[in-house]
């Protein structure tokens, strides 16, 4: 019996097929679902609750950007990997902003697409190379900061304290929570404590969401160690 429950949304049958059978290849994932546009994506997802959703970005009826939106509205507990062709700099941050909990290129290996879902159902978030590049790239240049965001910027480093801040510049340079605790000297409790009371004042759902939330107040750089 396979460990994780997932479902898969893409509106080409070719792609779709290669990642139920990357994903069920080594019987850690079981494909509960398949869906070919956003609709039926949300659909399968509500009905079917899985550990992970591959949800691809560009499908019919409904986008994965507002797919995933709309999954999060209702299910608030939803984690999704985003999947697509490209790092394509105009989407990278909406869908991380949407709530995905990760970013996958469509050609990554088997080996990275599974670790990818695994990472994102142990709530560590995924992020592909390319992704962070375009992820800093839209940040820097502005293209996808919303408006008016110096307020909330002062908000939220003044309700971050000293520890829950370097723990966000940390996570901006790659480092997942093992990695921080042993950087801080910390246990793995305590950097998770921490995880989840800056999340929690920075109104996002995941460590991804918080970088990305961080690169656009200014509160951090992404960087990769």
């Amino acid at each position: 019996m396979a460990d994780h429950r997932a479902v898969v949304a893409d509106d080409q049958a070719l792609m779709r097929g290669a990642l139920v059978h990357f994903l069920e290849a080594g019987g850690e994932f079981e494909v509960v679902a398949e869906a070919t546009d956003g609709d039926e994506a949300v659909e399968a997802v509500l009905a079917h609750r899985p550990d992970v959703v591959l949800m691809d970005l560009h499908m019919p009826r409904l986008s994965g950007v507002a797919a995933t939106a709309r999954v999060l509205e209702q299910w608030p507990a939803a984690r999704v990997l985003a999947v697509t062709t490209f790092a394509a700099t105009g989407a990278v941050v909406p869908m991380l902003r949407a709530g995905a909990a990760g970013y996958v290129l469509k050609d990554a290996t088997p080996e990275q697409l599974v670790a990818s879902a695994r990472a994102v159902v142990e709530g560590r978030g995924s992020l592909d190379e390319q992704v962070v590049a375009a992820v800093v790239d839209e940040v820097r240049s502005g293209r996808s900061r919303p408006p008016e965001l110096a307020a909330e910027a002062a908000r939220v480093r003044t309700a971050l304290s000293d520890g829950e801040a370097r723990v966000l510049e940390l996570l901006a340079e790659g480092l997942g929570k093992a990695q921080i605790a042993r950087e801080l000297d910390l246990s793995e409790a305590t950097v998770k404590a921490r995880l989840g009371r800056l999340m929690t004042k920075m109104g996002v759902l995941s460590r991804v969401q918080a970088v990305v939330r961080g690169c656009e107040l200014g509160l951090v750089r992404p960087r990769l160690r």
